[in-house]
């Protein structure tokens, strides 16, 4: 395998790559397409291109002209997107959910019902602010300009040490959440989990590629953490709509549904989490932890001794 060493012409490359694909899905979003696939794929988009220029800047210690003017964007387009994204995973959860038995019953008729309508409300409404932001001229001034703030970017393409320094960093913080997480067995720290694995991931995406074996890890993980958010979305939709209904009538019904449905979008959630604590050390053990720092330093990086208690530290040479 070769050496993750950094190159600003194939750092230029993918970052170019990679604008090409927001600009032909940004398009197809103006037009009117309500694709979930089209979203989806807007949202990874940024996030790796966020998380490069987000990686050089650290490493180099300067400013890129124009950068943090485009990374408001990104930001922004991403934030607004995130609802809608949200109803179309919580519309796959209600295809699954009208599949059980209990969903003949009176509380998860009314229930879903109560969610169905919810999702299709969220979802146009997050459709129009999508539209909204792409519409404005600040933000398609900085989508235009993006291929020469990337080109800026690129050429600064920090030397291997400076990015051995910075993965150190990001496995430590890693490693640190999922040992929290585990203690604390807290939805929001396994959501920080998520956040710490992607930080690493797109680092490693960036230089060895996304198809190299040293990313599939970082996948897994981040599928299954990925779902267990998922039903906790799900979950704090049905608890939010269960406040908002009556105590009388048929709301009596739906209420109960809602309360099953929050329980049972918990219960997946945890288990899902609980996948991840026991997958962790497997997909992304010590082993695969001092590979990468080996791969970008060019020797060998020993784990460092701690007591059991403590989360696992690296330090790269």
């Amino acid at each position: 395998m070769r050496s993750l060493t950094p190159d600003g012409d194939a750092t230029a490359a993918r970052m170019d790559a990679w604008l090409v694909d927001l600009s032909k899905l940004v398009e197809q979003v103006r037009a009117g397409s309500h694709d979930p696939e089209v979203v989806h794929d807007v949202r990874v988009v940024i996030r790796r291109l966020r998380s490069t220029t987000r990686l050089i800047a650290e490493a180099c210690g300067a400013r890129v002209k124009g950068l943090a003017g485009l990374d408001r964007t990104l930001k922004r387009i991403a934030r607004e997107t995130g609802p809608v994204r949200d109803a179309d995973v919580l519309d796959e959860n209600l295809v699954e959910l009208r599949q059980q038995e209990i969903a003949a019953t009176a509380p998860w008729k009314g229930a879903l019902a109560v969610l169905a309508a919810d999702v299709d409300a969220r979802r146009r409404e997050g459709w129009r602010a999508v539209q909204q932001v792409l519409a404005e001229p600040d933000h398609q001034a900085q989508l235009a300009k993006a291929p020469q703030v990337a080109a800026r970017a690129a050429a600064l393409s920090p030397p291997a040490s400076q990015l051995a320094r910075i993965l150190a960093e990001r496995l430590e913080d890693m490693v640190a959440h999922v040992e929290l997480a585990r203690r604390a067995q807290d939805p929001e720290e396994w959501h920080r989990v998520r956040i710490a694995i992607k930080r690493v991931r797109y680092a490693v995406e960036l230089l060895a590629g996304r198809d190299s074996p040293l990313v599939e890890g970082f996948v897994k993980l981040q599928s299954a953490l990925g779902k267990a958010h998922d039903h906790r979305v799900w979950q704090e939709r049905a608890l939010a709509l269960r406040k908002k209904l009556s105590h009388r009538g048929l709301d009596v019904a739906a209420r109960g549904g809602l309360a099953e449905i929050a329980q049972r979008e918990g219960d997946l959630a945890a288990q899902h989490e609980h996948r991840a604590a026991a997958e962790f050390d497997l997909l992304l053990g010590p082993e695969l932890r001092a590979r990468l720092l080996a791969e970008f330093s060019g020797a060998p990086v020993p784990a460092r001794q701690q007591d059991a208690e403590e989360a696992p530290r690296w330090t790269a040479p």
